[in-house]
């Protein structure tokens, strides 16, 4: 019973608990180092959003192929058309975040927020959506693999 407890309190403790806000100009530089990381290891460096708050960010069509952002904050943010292949989103929070045509394919969406999100024509092909919340979400031409085969959402209501 104590540790049921104990547990139950650590998790209320630390959700909503992020290690740093970004501004525009931390994201930018964090992008363009991303960016050349992808073209040479050895040159950048890996995206890291990991537990940043990233509430209402402006991340349209950013390139976040194999970034990092397990426990981000991006309640409300603008990833439409973002390329979030491989990305590692693992407890993220996206409720009413808009992914509108966002490339999710192979992301870790475990135990992630999608209340409320905009899925409208998202790839989500062999996306991991274990434990994930996608109460309210818009799924709505949203593509999903299974048995080989790629199927689409009609509508949802």
């Amino acid at each position: 019973m104590t540790l049921s407890i104990t547990l139950s309190l650590l998790v209320t403790d630390l959700k909503g608990w992020y290690t740093h806000n970004m501004n525009a100009q931390e994201i930018k530089k964090i992008l363009d180092n991303h960016k050349l990381w992808l073209q040479n290891p050895h040159t950048g460096k890996r995206a890291d959003f990991s537990n940043s708050n990233l509430h209402g960010a402006n991340l349209h069509g950013a390139y976040l192929y194999e970034a990092y952002l397990s426990g981000a904050n991006l309640t409300g943010a603008n990833l439409s058309g973002a390329d979030l292949r491989w990305a590692d989103l693992c407890r993220a929070n996206l409720s009413g975040a808009d992914l509108w045509g966002a490339d999710l394919s192979e992301a870790n969406l475990t135990w992630a927020d999608l209340t409320g999100a905009n899925l409208t024509g998202a790839y989500l092909t062999w996306a991991s959506l274990f434990g994930a919340s996608l109460s309210g979400a818009n799924l709505t031409g949203a593509k999903f693999w299974h048995d080989g085969k790629c199927y689409t959402v009609a509508a949802c209501d």
